[in-house]
């Protein structure tokens, strides 16, 4: 009977001593007051629960760069594509946002309100070097000021968010609006057409690759030429706010460049089209400066 107790007792501090060696080494992989350490990478996973489409980011800190894979149930993972790089010295900048962000403060869990199964899931782990790891995951739902807050961090490190929830208007570049029009007595015609920069700076991204001439050229807008036709822009459409328009206008070898307008912000401009020409529109906007082209033939 004694030996029995003694075997009894043995067991139940074998077990005690192996629950708390588990949960310290829980604690130490999960450590909720590890946010000074350095960071290794941050991964972010999303499952859609219509069709059960993964995707997965990682933003590596060691290697400067984020990358991207996405998969369907019946599929096998495939490998990760380098979307985006960035440099390494942005990265304290960096680490110093999230934590104002309060990307460190986290729950470990954001249940589905009021029960809803369907929409996704989320998994956000920030890994550290030392080989810990914080993690939080959620189910329909998920903390949007702080995500926010983050998301213009990840932003400003390598030029778009992690986790969707910045604007467009933050992160692409705006397009124009040109009016192509003539006025023939009684008869008028307008066509509206809508620019996308062909290069552009624009906040964290930049496109500076793009000839104006030959994409100009690749996209002509043919006109009837018995009439006399002009273009329109305004700017109640408009996004953005500029500081400065330039239109540019050459032939179509891209020669004898001049400069056919300079203006302010405006509420309307019109300015007369010739046959042949290419039109160059430059825009200074407070996030950068975007170039419009368009071919007139």
């Amino acid at each position: 009977m004694m030996h029995k107790r003694k075997c009894d007792l043995k067991i139940i501090l074998i077990s005690m001593l192996f629950v708390m060696v588990f949960t310290g080494f829980l604690h130490a992989c999960v450590d909720p007051n590890n946010q000074d350490k350095d960071i290794a990478n941050i991964e972010y996973i999303t499952i859609d629960y219509n069709g059960g489409y993964t995707q997965e980011q990682v933003v590596d800190l060691e290697k400067g760069e984020v990358r991207f894979r996405g998969y369907s149930p019946e599929e096998e993972k495939p490998t990760f594509l380098v979307k985006a790089t960035f440099a390494i010295e942005k990265v304290p900048t960096f680490v110093k946002e999230i934590k104002q962000a309060g990307l460190f403060r986290l729950k470990e869990n954001y249940p589905s309100p009021g029960g809803i199964d369907d929409g996704g899931k989320w998994q956000l782990k920030i890994n550290y070097v030392d080989g810990t790891m914080r993690y939080s995951s959620g189910e329909n739902h998920l903390p949007k000021e702080i995500f926010q807050k983050a998301d213009n961090a990840f932003y400003h490190l390598y030029g778009t968010d992690l986790f969707g929830t910045l604007s467009e208007d933050i992160l692409y570049p705006p397009h124009i609006d040109v009016a192509y029009q003539y006025a023939d007595g009684k008869n008028h015609y307008s066509q509206v057409v809508a620019l996308s920069p062909t290069n552009y700076i624009w906040n964290q991204s930049q496109k500076e690759d793009i000839d104006n001439i030959g994409y100009a050229l690749s996209r002509p807008f043919v006109l009837d030429s018995q009439y006399s036709w002009s273009a329109v822009l305004w700017t109640s459409n408009l996004t953005h706010a500029f500081e400065q328009l330039d239109i540019y206008t050459c032939d179509e070898a891209g020669t004898h460049m001049r400069h056919l307008l300079g203006t302010k912000w405006f509420t309307q401009k019109e300015f007369s089209l010739v046959q042949h020409q290419i039109y160059i529109i430059r825009v200074k906007y407070n996030q950068g400066i975007c170039e419009y082209a368009f071919y007139i033939c």
